[in-house]
C-alpha cells in the first residue's frame, strides 16, 4: 500500500496541523499584553494641576487677576471720591457715619461683586485650554480665587488710605482682618468660577449661541 493511500499519514498530518493551531494560542495571549499597557497609559493621563505650570495657564491666571485688580481699583477710587464729596473722613458725628457707610458699601461691593465677576469670567473661552476638563475647572478655580484675593487686598488698602488715621481708627485692624477674610472668601469665588465653567461645558450650545 502506498504512503498516499495510508490513512494513518493523513491523521498524523491533521494532528500536526492542529498542533500548529494550538501553538498559536500563546502568541495570541502575548499580544494582549501590549494592549493592556496602552489602556493603563490612557488611565494615567495628564494631572488636573498640570495646566497651572504651563505658560498658557499662567497667562490666563495673570489675565484674570488683572481684571479683578482693575475692578478693585475702580471700587477703591469710587469709595475715596464718595467719602470726600459727601463730607466723610471724620471719626464722630455725621462725618464718621458717612465714612463708615462708604467703607461698608465698598467692602460689600468687593465681596459680593467678586463672585459675580467670577461667574462672568467662568463663561469665557480663554479658560478652555486644558487637555482634559478637570484642568479647565482647576484653572477657573485658581484664577478666580487669586483674582478675588487681589481685589480684597486692594480695596482694603484704598479704604485704609481714605480713612487716613481718622475713621481708620479701627482701620489698621480692619485692614488686616479684611485681608485675612479675603483669603477665606476667595474659596467661594473660585468655586463659582469653576462651577459656571462646568455648567458651560454641560450645555455648550447655550453659551455659544
Amino acid at each position: 500500500m502506498s504512503s498516499d493511500d495510508d490513512p494513518t499519514g493523513q491523521d498524523e498530518g491533521g494532528q500536526a496541523g492542529q498542533g500548529g493551531q494550538t501553538g498559536g494560542q500563546p502568541g495570541q495571549a502575548g499580544q494582549a499584553q501590549p494592549g493592556q499597557g496602552r489602556a493603563q497609559q490612557v488611565q494615567t493621563g495628564p494631572s488636573a494641576t498640570d495646566v497651572l505650570s504651563r505658560p498658557a495657564g499662567q497667562s490666563v491666571i495673570k489675565y484674570v487677576v488683572g481684571i479683578f485688580a482693575i475692578v478693585s481699583v475702580g471700587i477703591g477710587l469710587t469709595a475715596l471720591l464718595a467719602d470726600s464729596l459727601l463730607g466723610g473722613g471724620g471719626t464722630t458725628g455725621a462725618a464718621g457715619f458717612i465714612s463708615l457707610g462708604i467703607t461698608l458699601m465698598a467692602f460689600g461691593v468687593a465681596i459680593f461683586g467678586g463672585s459675580i465677576l467670577a461667574a462672568v469670567i467662568g463663561l469665557q473661552d480663554f479658560l478652555q485650554i486644558g487637555e482634559v476638563d478637570t484642568q479647565t475647572y482647576v484653572l477657573a478655580f485658581v484664577s478666580n480665587a487669586a483674582g478675588f484675593l487681589v481685589m480684597g487686598i486692594l480695596v482694603a488698602i484704598f479704604i485704609s488710605i481714605g480713612a487716613g488715621g481718622g475713621a481708620g481708627g479701627g482701620g489698621g485692624g480692619g485692614l488686616g482682618d479684611f485681608i485675612v477674610g479675603s483669603v477665606v472668601m476667595a474659596i467661594p469665588a473660585g468655586l463659582v468660577g469653576a462651577g459656571v465653567t462646568r455648567l458651560r461645558d454641560w450645555r455648550p450650545g447655550i453659551a455659544k449661541n
